[in-house]
């Protein structure tokens, strides 16, 4: 009995643990005073309780999507 509720503490640790692995993601387009897509804009989001920096440039389309950030803000 001693064995089995040692599993179940362990199972459930496991599965908190790996549940605390949380990032956020950012996107959207860059466009020019008349709407134009922007290619190559350099998109940085500043992280501003840590200071993180989180880079990408935009593609033909003026899209950029930005993964793996740290989750809340204020960016």
């Amino acid at each position: 009995m001693r064995k089995f509720i040692l599993s179940l503490i362990l199972a459930a640790t496991t599965f908190a643990a790996m549940a605390q692995i949380t990032t956020s993601a950012l996107d959207g387009i860059v466009t020019d005073a008349e709407g134009r897509p922007l290619t190559g804009a350099t998109i940085i989001a500043k992280h501003t309780p840590s200071g993180s920096e989180y880079g990408v440039a935009s593609d033909r389309f003026g899209s950029f999507r930005i993964q793996g950030m740290r989750p809340g803000g204020p960016y």
